[in-house]
Formats: structure tokens, sequence, C-alpha cells
């Protein structure tokens, strides 16, 4: 008898389909308050990662910018666990 595979659910399919066109939307470059909120931490916290060297700023005449890829990099380089590196 031929085993039947299963189809992913239609409703997860589009949540994920949905974040990725949600998470494109985004503007690359955040400004300095937008970025703490983009990877969940408080104001404070981010405040720490940037005095310990962790989060680089982009600094263009009196505009200051976070490279959202530079956040994005540094959750995965700080991530683990048994699915860590995937």
């Amino acid at each position: 008898m031929e085993e039947v595979q299963e189809l992913p659910d239609v409703s997860k399919l589009l949540s994920l389909i949905a974040d990725r066109m949600a998470d494109e939307l985004q503007p690359r470059y955040l400004k300095l308050h937008d970025a703490p909120t983009y990877v969940g931490v408080t104001g404070g916290t981010f405040d720490k990662w940037r005095k310990q060297g962790l989060v680089d700023v982009i600094k263009i005449g009196g505009i200051n910018r976070v490279d959202r890829y530079d956040l994005d990099r540094l959750m995965l380089e700080h991530k683990y666990g048994p699915h860590a590196g995937r």
C-alpha cells in the first residue's frame, strides 16, 4: 500500500509567507529608538549592547541608524540550543 504524505498545514504556510513579507517591508536602516523593539529588548538593554560593542551605529551628520541585518546577525551569533546553527 502506498504511503500518503501529509500536506503542510495551509494556515502555517500562509503565516510563514506573511511573516516573510512583513520582514521585507521593514526598512533596512532602523532609527536608534526603533532598534530595541526590532530585537525585542528594552532601550536600556540595547544601550548596554552598544556600550559593549555588540551593536554598530551608522552616523551621518546628526542622523543615527542601525542596520537591521547586523541585528539579525547578532541574534543568530548568540543563538543556542538544540536547533542553533540551523
